[in-house]
């Protein structure tokens, strides 16, 4: 009819509109007048990209961790083939998620000119240095967390005295400890979807004088339908990595047909007793994780049954924070 001419004109003039904008983009790349290191939007999508391979990695990196340290808490060789595959595995994944994390941390520094130049008319220097990301201690603390690995090949065992009782760790099991403090990748993931979904949110940003970051996206999420099932989810999260913890500061190598240690002879590392107390019993592993998730699990209520009971100085350790998250 004649009432919706006016609307396909004005239909077609926006689409021919948007093939000229996309000419004249093409036509500046060609020229070589479009630098994208100058792009607000193009850094910010490869930086958002760059963080979700980067925890990915990440997370898969700690699941080959786990996976090889429960092989040698089965009794497997520390050095044997199987064993020594899941840790390249692991050691290749772990090298790519710091060399994303590298690439992150430049990407942001990009960015953070850019929106200076913006908003402040900054002059805006596209040229960073490769050394600038190790000037963050945020990023030194990222290389610690996740660098830290077994390679193949290499197994160690640490053993030490808890009160009158000798335990012995392995080098597996410290380190899967260590690679289980990756899970705040997943945060990073879910910042970046929630954040993403925010219109002109830089923009916004540089008016208001907000940092539109995680404690932004935290109250978000606690004003929004999905608050309960985050806090649960979180919970449930905490307890199951306080139950890996546990059961890993309860375990003594020594019970391994695979241990080496020359204290692991002594009756002290067989036969224990608590504290002052005379009465000794004979340390036996629990290697049910179902065992130290009810643990946790009661520990967190702060109803304390009694059946089960932290036997080292760790375990002790790991039992009172999960009492106070409880609290």
């Amino acid at each position: 009819g004649p009432e919706a001419c006016p609307v396909k004109r004005e239909r077609r003039k926006s689409q021919e509109r948007v093939r000229i904008r996309a000419a004249a983009v093409l036509s500046r790349q060609r020229d070589g007048l479009l630098d994208w290191r100058k792009s607000r939007d193009y850094v910010d999508q490869r930086l958002t990209t760059f963080r979700l391979l980067g925890a990915t990695a990440g997370l898969i990196a700690t699941g080959f961790s786990v996976a090889a340290n429960e092989y040698v808490v089965q009794g497997t060789d520390p050095l044997s083939t199987e064993v020594n595959f899941i840790k390249g595995c692991c050691s290749i994944t772990s090298v790519i998620c710091l060399m994303l994390i590298y690439r992150t941390y430049l990407l942001q520094e990009r960015l953070e000119r850019i929106i200076r130049h913006i908003s402040q008319l900054t002059p805006l220097d596209p040229d960073i240095s490769i050394f600038e990301p190790f000037r963050s201690r945020a990023f030194l603390i990222e290389l610690a967390i996740l660098g830290v690995h077994l390679p193949p090949g290499v197994t160690f065992e640490l053993g030490v005295w808890n009160w009158n009782n000798f335990i012995l760790y392995r080098g597996e099991t410290l380190c899967t400890v260590v690679a289980t403090f990756r899970v705040y990748l997943v945060w990073r993931i879910l910042r970046d979807q929630i954040l993403l979904r925010l219109p002109k949110r830089h923009t916004v940003s540089a008016y208001t004088r907000i940092s539109f970051g995680s404690a932004l996206t935290f109250k978000m999420i606690l004003n929004s339908r999905g608050a309960m099932p985050f806090i649960a989810a979180i919970w449930y999260g905490m307890l199951f990595i306080f139950s890996y913890w546990y059961r890993s500061a309860e375990m003594t190598a020594c019970q391994f047909n695979t241990a080496h240690h020359e204290k692991c002879g002594l009756e002290e590392a067989r036969y224990w007793s608590m504290g002052d107390s005379s009465a000794t019993f004979e340390k036996t592993n629990d290697l049910y994780m179902q065992n130290a998730l009810w643990f946790i699990y009661v520990t967190t209520c702060t109803v304390g049954f009694g059946d089960v009971n932290a036997t080292t100085t760790m375990g002790r350790i790991v039992a009172c924070l999960t009492a106070i998250v409880g609290t």
